[in-house]
């Protein structure tokens, strides 16, 4: 799927619900992007991928997480694994707050923690 242009820098998101993408529970995928820079040079592209699977919150994290709040939330599931849900936790208050150096922080250091270092540095600054 082609994604449009980014309208500002930093830190973006792709909601799977926004393309009617759905996961199936229990199951693994591996998903790709690519900035394509040059549609005649492909050879130049910028790729970038991962993995995810979708999962059941586990029953000890469901009272947790009923009465957390968002922050509270991200630290919950970064804590217990569920690195995606840490992040899109804390980018849904970023996204309220964008000039709150604290979540910046938050979630570079989450960024830090699988190696996007370089992703992470750039949320800080």
């Amino acid at each position: 799927t082609a994604l449009s242009q980014p309208t500002h820098h930093g830190v973006q998101r792709v909601r799977l619900a926004d393309y009617d993408v759905r996961l199936a529970l229990d199951k693994e995928y591996h998903w790709f992007v690519a900035l394509i820079s040059d549609r005649e040079h492909r050879s130049k592209d910028r790729l970038a991928g991962g993995r995810i699977e979708r999962m059941h919150v586990p029953q000890s994290l469901v009272a947790p997480l009923a009465h957390a709040d968002q922050v509270e939330a991200a630290t919950i599931y970064a804590q217990a694994g569920f690195w995606y849900e840490a992040i899109a936790a804390v980018s849904d208050v970023i996204d309220a707050a964008s000039a709150d150096s604290e979540l910046r922080e938050l979630r570079a250091t989450l960024l830090d923690q699988v190696g996007l270092r370089e992703v992470a540095a750039a949320d800080r600054g």
